[in-house]
């Protein structure tokens, strides 16, 4: 990745968290921003979320809406990505290794 969509990439992340805050439903779900990577032509966006895949459709669907628009709204390129938002479930897979290696 080039330097200038690294930058993209940071910025996304920070409206992608701007959005959970703001829109994230209330009580036992925990949300966390953990990544968010763009293409080298800037026009794909990924971002992934720790806790996404607890959610219903509707909460996702909700969720993406609010955080495409954020970053639509505060994004300083010449055109918005198009956003993908995926479940981070890297705490998940390290939990499993350690519980494998503290059975063995």
């Amino acid at each position: 990745m080039t330097r200038r969509s690294d930058q993209v990439a940071v910025q996304i992340q920070r409206y992608a968290a701007q959005a959970l805050v703001a829109f994230a439903p209330k009580g036992g779900v925990l949300l966390t921003v953990t990544r968010s990577q763009v293409s080298p032509d800037m026009k794909q966006a990924t971002v992934w979320v720790a806790g996404w895949g607890q959610l219903d459709t509707e909460q996702i669907a909700q969720l993406s809406r609010a955080m495409g628009r954020e970053i639509a709204l505060h994004l300083t390129s010449k055109f918005t990505p198009r956003l993908t938002v995926l479940d981070d479930d890297s705490g998940a897979y390290a939990s499993h290794i350690s519980q494998i290696l503290h059975d063995s």
